[in-house]
């Protein structure tokens, strides 16, 4: 009787840490602000979410000069609005808001 109580209350910690363990995780982060980038007379700040900055700068500079989409990326433009464009492959997202 004993051992299966020690088993069972060892069950249940291990499923308490496991479910802490995936609240911790999935907690939402904003986009990191990766800083300025100047393309022709125009400013943008640069915008990232699970991608690292410098890849995010050098990819928003290629696709704002001659619309190059980096390899697995899918890339949106917006008319009207500050938010010039935004690319995303799963999770990684990066964008661009004229200043």
């Amino acid at each position: 009787m004993h051992v299966r109580r020690s088993f069972t209350v060892c069950a249940l910690a291990v499923a308490l840490a496991a479910v802490l363990a995936t609240a911790v995780a999935s907690a939402t982060v904003p986009p990191r602000n990766c800083g300025a980038l100047k393309v022709g007379s125009r400013n943008y700040t640069i915008k990232a979410d699970q991608i690292r900055c410098s890849t995010a700068k050098t990819d928003a500079k290629a696709y704002l000069v001659s619309r190059k989409v980096p390899r697995g990326f899918s890339c949106r433009t917006f008319t009207g609005s500050k938010m010039t464009f935004r690319c995303s492959r799963r999770v990684q997202v990066f964008f661009a808001i004229r200043r």
